[in-house]
């Protein structure tokens, strides 16, 4: 379900922030476990939160 509602609404730019549910986390992992492969085989590519910073400093300081 988490699964199919995620896909369903990422989209270019989209962050994914796994939180613990019920069952202390291993719901987060066989979540991603099944998210990560079939967005990589969508095209999309995964980075930090800290890549991203200067590159959205750069973009809101009007450069």
């Amino acid at each position: 379900m988490v699964v199919e509602r995620v896909l369903r609404q990422f989209q270019n730019g989209s962050l994914i922030v796994p939180h613990d549910g019920p069952w202390g986390g291993q719901d987060v992992a066989a979540t991603t476990a099944q998210l990560i492969p079939q967005l990589w085989g969508k095209g999309y590519q995964f980075v930090t939160v800290e890549w991203l910073r200067p590159q959205r400093s750069a973009i809101g300081s009007g450069s």
